[in-house]
């Protein structure tokens, strides 16, 4: 599956599918008007099947636009393959923080 489907529902972006580079590629910048125009949003991960690091870069992304919209950004439910690329990476402590 390299779909990525977002569902926003009370302050939760559920992300559901592949955080991949082709899924990635596809993403308009409307889904991250999305989610940073939102005072608080958490990010639930839980059901992400596959990531990888244009996943990860994304991730970062959006957390440096909600940062930069003074949107508080959390995350939820990270995937143990997401923590270990991001510990590869050394960027591990972004993810833990609602802002960059």
């Amino acid at each position: 599956m390299n779909k990525l489907e977002i569902s926003i529902n009370d302050g939760v972006a559920e992300l559901i599918g592949s955080l991949n580079s082709t899924a990635v590629s596809a993403l308009k910048n409307k889904i991250q008007r999305k989610i940073t125009k939102h005072r608080e949003i958490t990010l639930n991960l839980s059901k992400i099947t596959d990531i990888d690091t244009a996943g990860l870069a994304w991730l970062l992304f959006i957390l440096e636009q909600a940062n930069k919209s003074g949107c508080q950004l959390s995350f939820a439910h990270l995937p143990e393959d997401l923590l270990k690329l991001a510990k590869l990476s050394a960027v591990d402590e972004f993810l833990s923080s609602p802002t960059l």
